[in-house]
């Protein structure tokens, strides 16, 4: 047996029974294979890495009438191939009327390297997450942003040509040249990053036996991208950085250019959208094409507006549950402005720290800057609710976000159509919550009062039964239909409290006014 799987299995799953198994093998792995059964299913190499070769392999599984347990091996010639834990692996299909579980998790790492000191068990819920999965096997693992942390580029030994450039000032920074040593040390700190922070205990092993569907945000590349000014993003080096942090989540995350989900095969967004037996999952791409006044460009906006248009209505009697990623929440606490923010104590007018806290504030979607692309967003969104509702058949709809480092809940009513869309943040799975000072700091600079939008969507934070309203803890969610029909959100909180929270079946079709 060689230990020649570099980083993976990385299980995934992309519509139409489509599964896909990813590695990163050493160089020497010429031709592997996916061993199912008696059955052999090439991989194809994507793109050589610094340490070795990116390969992918698919795999068709219809349902059967009842669940399965499907057992793979990788092979290359005569040699089975394994990682630092396991040589074979298996994972689990659900019955074509069986209701999946899914898990969801977000924010897998620690944007500074002093808050994993106070941490006794940084991995705890990874642990919680695979011991739901060997009880209970999840069908799904969706992962909504920040899957690894980058921020360490500017201080890592990895990358000296880097921290050299963070050093300088603005105006040299920005006629900086990022020359082929710089982008050569910036591909062998991402590959680096990942195979570090995608080989822990659990994790390496619930990647490769729960298929995994991915949405980058801002730490994938690093805080605060696209929130910055349109001269430092568009600079030499920011640009080399995007660029080679884009590639390699293309690779790990979205599992190449290959990927069947996604809404458009161009280079300027990783939207992705697929239905996975009664679940309508769509992921919305809020980073690649970011800037202070945009979140999304018009492009991807119409790719959504035409994957829209084309899913079919759930069929009559029959409720369809649409889970939308999007990383950043729609609905949360609402800041009362950058800079009574910024201006809260003499700490935070410290120039450093202001660029990192004015970033932050500004990937709010109830920033000033993203108020009539929350409307085009909410608008779209219940188009696509309605469209389910269609034919006879009911729609009952959850945003999945995390990025703010709390578990919260929220409702976005259409008061004309009588529409609900709930707001679920979890987060996050590996990065700790805001300490005590730093919540009362957003207590204290921003309010969660109910308001309303174009006088017509209503939004308000909510409360999960069984917990706090806010989970200043660190948490991953659950999330499946019980027998009593109802869809069933449960936090598992790393501090023990167990909120939930339950939807019911949604009312039957009201039409949206044009």
């Amino acid at each position: 047996m060689s230990k020649s799987i570099i980083l993976g299995p990385l299980l995934g799953f992309e519509g139409d029974n489509l599964y896909t198994l990813c590695i990163v093998a050493k160089k020497n792995v010429a031709q592997p294979f996916l061993h199912v059964g008696s059955s052999k299913h090439p991989f194809t190499l994507c793109s050589p890495t610094p340490s070795g070769n990116f390969w992918r392999s698919e795999l068709s599984l219809p349902p059967a009438d009842n669940g399965t347990r499907v057992t793979y091996s990788i092979q290359d010639g005569p040699t089975q191939l394994s990682n630092a834990s396991k040589s074979s692996w298996s994972f689990y299909v659900p019955g074509e009327s069986e209701p999946p579980r899914i898990a969801y998790a977000s924010c897998n790492g620690f944007s500074d390297p002093k808050l994993v000191q106070n941490e006794k068990e940084p991995l705890a819920l990874w642990r919680r997450l695979a011991k739901e999965h060997e009880e209970q096997p999840f069908s799904l693992l969706l992962m909504g942003g920040d899957q690894l942390y980058a921020d360490s580029l500017w201080k890592s030994r990895q990358a000296p040509l880097t921290r050299k450039w963070a050093d300088k000032n603005r105006r040299d920074q920005l006629k900086h040249k990022a020359g082929p040593n710089m982008r050569k040390e910036l591909k062998k700190f991402y590959e680096e990053l990942y195979v570090d922070q995608w080989s822990y205990e659990y994790m390496i092993d619930l990647m490769a036996s729960i298929p995994t569907c991915m949405m980058w945000d801002d730490h994938d590349i690093f805080d605060g991208w696209g929130s910055y000014s349109d001269e430092m993003l568009g600079c030499e080096v920011y640009q080399a950085i995007y660029e080679t942090a884009r590639a390699y989540f293309e690779l790990f995350q979205i599992r190449s250019k290959s990927n069947r989900s996604l809404l458009s095969k161009n280079e300027d967004h990783y939207a992705w959208g697929f239905q996975f037996r009664d679940y309508l999952i769509l992921a919305l791409d809020n980073r690649a094409e970011r800037k202070q006044n945009q979140i999304m460009s018009q492009d991807q906006w119409l790719a959504v507006k035409s994957w829209i248009e084309k899913t079919e209505p759930a069929k009559k009697n029959k409720v369809v549950n649409l889970i939308i990623l999007i990383a950043v929440p729609v609905l949360y606490r609402r800041f009362v402005g950058a800079s009574n923010l910024l201006n809260w104590t003499e700490w935070l007018r410290r120039d450093d720290i202001r660029d990192s806290v004015e970033d932050d504030v500004r990937d709010h979607w109830s920033h000033k800057d993203h108020e009539q692309e929350r409307l085009k967003l909410l608008h779209n969104l219940f188009k696509l609710i309605d469209r389910q509702n269609s034919d006879g058949g009911r729609c009952r709809s959850i945003i999945l976000s995390g990025d703010v480092h709390v578990g919260a809940t929220g409702l976005i009513r259409d008061t004309h159509a009588g529409l609900d869309l709930h707001q679920i943040i979890s987060s996050g799975i590996r990065h700790p919550p805001p300490s005590y000072l730093q919540w009362q700091g957003i207590l204290a600079t921003s309010n969660d009062k109910p308001y309303t939008l174009d006088g017509r969507f209503h939004l308000e934070m909510g409360k999960p039964a069984g917990g706090p309203q806010y989970m200043r803890q660190r948490n991953c969610t659950t999330i499946e239909v019980g027998t009593d029909q109802k869809l069933w959100i449960n936090w598992l909180c790393e501090e023990g409290d167990k909120p939930v929270l339950v939807i019911p079946e949604p009312k039957k079709r009201a039409t949206i006014p044009a």
